[in-house]
């Protein structure tokens, strides 16, 4: 879109990519619509020895690495907003900044 590519629909993870948009009056801001939601969950895997319930105990010692998905994706920002509103610990071991 910004390179005045034509399209009809345009779908983004990231509402602060579309405030870009809207910013430089590249969309229809009445035209703008929340259709999904994500949400941050905790998978363990099955053959796992660790008694983990809950993101709180993923700062035991027992726990020596987590994972979150590609970093460039919409997701990123997500696990930060989980850590400022005190749902993620900070101290929370991690492949990420």
């Amino acid at each position: 879109m910004e390179g005045s590519a034509p399209v009809d629909v345009f779908a983004s993870a990231s509402q602060s990519y579309i405030d870009i948009l809207a910013g430089e009056e590249l969309i229809e801001n009445n035209s703008r619509e929340d259709f999904a939601q994500n949400s941050l969950v905790l998978i363990v895997p099955p053959s796992s020895t660790l008694n983990i319930s809950g993101i709180e105990d993923l700062t035991t010692p027992e726990v020596e690495r987590t994972a979150i998905g590609n970093p460039e994706t919409a997701i990123l920002p997500l696990a930060k907003k989980g850590i400022l509103a005190g749902n993620i610990p900070e101290n929370l071991p991690r492949y990420w900044s």
